[in-house]
């Protein structure tokens, strides 16, 4: 594109600047070997980072990727502009993120795949693997800063199911949804949905940190179905801040062969009372192994009673050897 500048008066100038604009990225690319669109997810992150012009899908070729990928900030996206990382295969097996390739604890990105302050991403069909036992990275799947409509459908989340210091706290997190801080303007990750994955050991499963206040900008429209749950140390799933229309249904959480942190208890679902419209409906829990079992833990949000919660249809079988006098199907702390 050519822009043609003059000034007009007692000493006229003119001069001419040359600009010249790339059109973004569209359609199909494929990453991970040779003949590909991208030989590795840097190159990928790279030609983001320049922004998109269309729909874009993201294809990997089966393997196992080291190196960490950081989606950040891609200009572009949009509603229609959207952007999905999938497998090439279809299969989730086919690809595997290990994060071996991180860089040292503490320095960011903090999770083997990052998507931070980019909307409408679906990640799909992909292995996160991870055969560390300490807590060397936070999270194998983080969505950050605003990255609103993120969906995650059809992958694989497989984690230690023993911490190696016997604690709370040393084992990462399968998928977590994070604000860019406390009540920011648009960086609260509404309209997630998360739905037919499989998730294996960690910590905590699922954790969706919402906002944490009403009055500013509530975090809204977070979906959580039809996943498996497998021995999770301390909860499969956790949201301990508000969000309105708040849904976990038909999801299937087992905790047969897990570890029990003896300063924690183990709660299948852990979430606040009080986020509007709130429906824990149509699970099944079955836990035989952790000695301080808990299938559905409702907290308490801020004595805000009038809120509506629909806890129905769920089932929940705790049949564990050795269990304490506290174990609860469902328990309501206001």
């Amino acid at each position: 594109v050519s822009v043609a500048l003059k000034a007009i008066g007692e000493n006229a100038a003119e001069g001419t600047a040359e600009t010249t604009f790339a059109e973004g990225m569209k359609g199909e690319y494929t990453v991970g070997s040779e003949d590909a669109n991208f030989k590795d997810v840097y190159a990928l992150a790279e030609s983001l980072s320049k922004g998109i012009s269309g729909a874009v899908t993201i294809l990997f070729k089966s393997g196992t990727y080291e190196d960490f990928l950081l989606v950040k900030d891609v200009p572009g996206v949009s509603a229609v502009n959207t952007l999905t990382f999938k497998s090439e295969s279809g299969k989730a097996s086919d690809v595997i993120f290990n994060g071996e390739g991180m860089p040292k604890p503490g320095v960011e990105p903090t999770a083997y795949f990052t998507v931070s302050g980019t909307p409408y991403v679906t990640v799909e069909n992909i292995t996160f693997r991870s055969t560390k036992i300490v807590k060397d990275y936070d999270h194998q799947l983080r969505a950050e800063k605003g990255s609103h409509y993120f969906t995650v459908r059809g992958c694989t989340f497989d984690l230690p199911t023993k911490p190696s210091t016997g604690s709370y706290g040393t084992t990462p997190r399968a998928l977590v949804i994070s604000p860019e801080k406390e009540n920011a303007l648009d960086k609260d990750n509404s309209h997630t949905l998360v739905e037919n994955n499989t998730f294996i050991g960690g910590d905590i499963a699922f954790e969706h940190k919402g906002s944490s206040g009403v009055s500013k900008q509530p975090t809204e429209d977070v979906v959580v179905r039809n996943n498996t749950f497998k021995n999770q140390i301390f909860k499969a799933i956790y949201n301990s801040t508000f969000i309105r229309d708040y849904r976990v249904e038909g999801n299937t959480i087992i905790a047969d062969d897990g570890y029990q942190v003896t300063r924690n208890d183990y709660e299948a679902i852990d979430v606040r009372t009080g986020n509007l419209n709130e429906r824990i409906t149509g699970n099944r829990i079955i836990i035989t192994k952790p000695t301080k079992p808990g299938g559905i833990y409702l907290r308490d949000n801020s004595k805000r009673y009038n809120d509506p919660i629909l806890v129905d249809n769920n089932l929940i079988i705790i049949s564990a050897s050795g269990a304490s006098s506290s174990m609860t199907g469902i328990y309501v702390n206001v």
